[in-house]
């Protein structure tokens, strides 16, 4: 039977996935921190006792986007309504990104 061409590399075990790719020395892992609650103002994240875990590197929230110039955003507006990446102000519910911890191990 003829495999539909985009799908050969699949069908024959030589397509190269995320985890097939060597780690590179120096790689972060990200973890995204999530909201306990639905429908509540965060006045403020504190990383404190996150960044002191052994392998800790950095945090990275909604202010660290726009000091790099990048919007807080999970899509473009035309793919979907705005969605903010990390919640700002409010988180709508539970789960909601509030951040990311940015670890070496």
């Amino acid at each position: 039977m003829p495999c539909y061409p985009p799908a050969q590399p699949q069908a024959s075990g030589t397509a190269q996935y995320t985890e097939d790719v060597p780690v590179h020395v120096g790689a972060l892992w990200g973890c995204l921190v999530l909201s306990a609650r639905a429908h509540v103002s965060l006045v403020r994240v504190d990383p404190a006792r996150a960044l002191a875990a052994p392998g800790a590197v950095r945090w990275v929230g909604p202010g660290d986007l726009a000091a790099a110039g990048l919007a807080n955003l999970v899509d473009p507006p035309a793919v979907r309504p705005q969605e903010p990446l990390f919640a700002e102000g409010y988180a709508g519910y539970a789960g909601q990104p509030v951040g990311m911890l940015l670890a070496d191990r």
